[in-house]
């Protein structure tokens, strides 16, 4: 559960989108907050639930059907009884047109898809946290002026000289004076005000007689009373006046400390994180694009760094979110430290922080952020009776009158911060044109483009290979599902070439779910062929293990297409599922609940196999063909093959090796008592089609 205060325990939250899924998500991140949550699936309904429960935050998606969140967002603000709500976009979009027009039509934040539970929790309690101020200063705002009605203001009256001659019990109060002492003094030594510097200011009463006109002031006014503390006041001083001429003036005046204290409060935290209380994301932009329009005026370089701590997710999850927000607090007081005077360090998100170094040679910058890599390198993170070493990765930008904007500098900076982590982590990288790491990215995030048109384009396609039992054949099939991605001229593209760039950038979850989808259909419609089958593996990516709601599509798909689990065998790597263990057997127990079954792929690729294989309740081993490809050659290989067989066989699991290239190796995996075989010495990949046909 999230740290919260109290006093937000039933804010009503509204949360807008056309997917349950991204509804069910925010209200999983949202519900430990103890928050009243209501729900709209589009900008129709969420106007009419607003008007009628009025949350105090909305949290609305801009793309949906009918009235989008901008329209939604525009209405909402023209109604009497919801323009006072604070609305943030939960969105996908970053062009700065579509920020730009969300702001325009009276959002007050973003959080961008995909959403990040932190993230989400600390800007829904700061804004609600912000609301409450806006709140508690209305009411302190009425309740002064009913007051002020009941006992009245500080009031002060003088002769057309600025002697004194009347003064009401607030003003003997907030000044220090009594009536008695101040009656015939000046104005001047009894009302006695400066500026928020400090500097005295003239008198208003006397200005007010010399120019023979009212004043007024609301802002940047301290009276300085007799014997105590500078208050912050609101005045108005006006003439007295008989049908002749000016007989005097009068200066009513209030104390104002506490709402300053408010409005104060409130523009700290609209530019702080609350968790570090390190400037903002929002806030560090807007000092970057300053700095960057010095850089452009007067030839000035700075530095920009962009930060992503290596280990945090980690901590996370083995230790909870209150460990993870400690050591964010304790990695802010390492970096403060490192700091230069002049210099800006923020928090950006999450486990992500910002650093401008202010007309810094790129000499100076190397060495604090080496001073910064170093001091976090040593750093140890201990949470209860576990001790966790903590990296960083560094990216960083120049800020010279040569950069375009702001957009491309956060841009290359954070490049350059991926291309550190892709370097093994804990390191530096700068950002340059001809950087090779960053033209790799690059073309990385072509593909992601490439991966979207082709689905739209229907480019994708599945094939099969054939997986042969070896120990006691029969004639049923056992073959695992493989995607490929058509060019525009109809050629095969491998799933090497585009399968980690969907990975990179979490394009899986998408990926896998066309699979089941059109494999699913495929054997639904194929019934005779499906009474050929015993098992159809199909292949699943670490960021699917963790969609909570894949199980219940899978069951859906199931119902749709009339198929029983008994035939599907879901692949996971063995890396995939260690990473995201406690996941990984959440997700494998209730799909295998179901009748489906698992198979644990690229066995003996990780570090502590053995220890991990006994808490999967996975059906298969598929042993990494990295040991299996040279099994007739190298008798290491086969020494590994066999054990991992051997344990496979003692935890009752069926064993299948990839990469079976030759007669010979087959001949050898099967002396050896592994179950199954894969690879092209025992059938290619090859279309839907020529599987129908397929025979040993």
């Amino acid at each position: 559960m999230s740290q919260h205060s109290p006093n937000l325990a039933g804010a009503k939250v509204m949360l807008v989108d056309d997917n349950p899924g991204n509804i069910n998500l925010l209200r999983e991140i949202l519900e430990p907050d103890q928050y009243s949550l209501y729900f709209a699936i589009d900008g129709e309904k969420a106007i009419a639930v607003a008007n009628k429960v009025v949350p105090d935050l909305i949290l609305l998606d801009v793309m949906m059907p009918g009235i989008d969140g901008f329209e939604t967002c525009e209405m909402l603000k023209k109604s009497d009884v919801t323009k006072n709500i604070p609305v943030i976009f939960v969105t996908a979009k970053t062009e700065i047109q579509d920020l730009e027009k969300g702001f325009q039509v009276g959002a007050i934040d973003y959080i961008h898809k995909p959403v990040q539970a932190i993230e989400v929790q600390a800007r829904v309690r700061t804004h609600l946290e912000l609301q409450n101020s806006k709140k508690t200063l209305a009411a302190e705002k009425q309740k002064a002026q009913i007051t002020l009605l009941s006992i009245g203001d500080g009031v002060i009256t003088t002769d057309a000289h600025g002697k004194v001659e009347q003064m009401n019990q607030e003003a003997e109060t907030l000044t220090g004076w009594n009536h008695k002492e101040a009656q015939g003094l000046s104005i001047r030594d009894i009302f006695c005000v400066s500026n928020n510097t400090q500097t005295l200011i003239d008198n208003p009463a006397l200005t007010c007689l010399s120019k023979q006109t009212s004043l007024f002031a609301d802002t940047d006014v301290i009276l300085h009373p007799k014997s105590s503390k500078p208050i912050a006041i609101e005045y108005t001083v006006s003439l007295i006046q008989d049908d002749q001429s000016i007989i005097g003036s009068i200066t009513v005046f209030h104390d104002v400390t506490l709402a300053r204290q408010l409005m104060e409060q409130m523009d700290y935290q609209a530019k702080h994180d609350p968790l570090t209380g390190l400037i903002n994301r929002n806030q560090f932009e807007r000092i970057v694009q300053h700095a960057l329009q010095e850089a452009k005026k007067n030839s000035d370089e700075h530095l920009l760094f962009y930060m992503d701590l290596d280990q945090f997710k980690v901590v996370n999850d083995t230790c909870g979110h209150i460990a993870g927000d400690e050591l964010l607090r304790q990695v802010t007081g390492i970096l403060r430290n490192l700091m230069r005077q002049d210099d800006t360090l923020a928090r950006l998100g999450g486990d992500e922080f910002g650093v401008l170094l202010t007309n810094c040679s790129l000499t100076a910058a190397y060495r604090v952020a080496n001073s910064m890599l170093e001091a976090l390198r040593e750093y140890r993170f201990v949470w209860e009776d576990k001790n966790f070493i903590i990296g960083v990765s560094i990216g960083i930008a120049m800020v010279t009158n040569q950069t375009e904007s702001i957009e491309k500098l956060l841009s290359r900076a954070d490049n350059a911060c991926y291309a550190a982590k892709d370097a093994g982590r804990n390191c530096i990288h700068f950002f340059a044109d001809d950087d090779e790491a960053l033209l790799k990215r690059e073309g990385e995030m072509e593909w992601v483009s490439h991966i979207t048109t082709a689905f739209s384009e229907d480019r994708m396609v599945l094939q099969a290979q054939v997986i042969k039992a070896i120990q006691q054949p029969n004639d049923k099939l056992h073959f695992e599902a493989l995607i490929r991605m058509r060019d525009v001229e109809g050629n095969l593209i491998p799933p090497g070439a585009f399968l980690p760039s969907a990975e990179r950038f979490s394009l899986m979850p998408t990926i896998d779910r066309w699979v089941v989808r059109t494999m699913f259909s495929w054997l639904g419609n194929h019934p005779e062929f499906l009474q050929r089958v015993e098992t159809c593996a199909i292949n699943l990516s670490g960021h699917t293990l963790c969609d909570d709601y894949f199980p219940q599509f899978v069951e859906d798909q199931f119902k749709l297409n009339n198929l029983s689990p008994n035939h599907i065998c879901f692949e996971i790597t063995e890396t995939s599922a260690i990473a995201n263990l406690f996941k990984a057997n959440a997700f494998i127990n209730t799909l295998r609940d179901k009748g489906c079954r698992f198979s644990l792929d690229d066995f003996g690729s990780g570090l502590s196999s053995y220890s991990y294989l006994k808490n999967l309740p996975v059906d298969y081993i598929k042993i990494d063909g990295f040991f299996v490809r040279d099994i007739a050659t190298d008798p290491i290989d086969y020494i590994l093959v066999k054990s991992i067989n051997e344990v496979g066989h003692a935890m009752g699991k069926h064993t299948v090796a990839e990469f079976v290239e030759t007669d010979e190796a087959q001949e050898m995996l099967r002396s050896i008592g592994v179950d199954y075989a894969q690879g092209y010495g025992i059938a290619k990949p090859m279309d839907l089609t020529e599987l129908l046909k397929f025979h040993f």
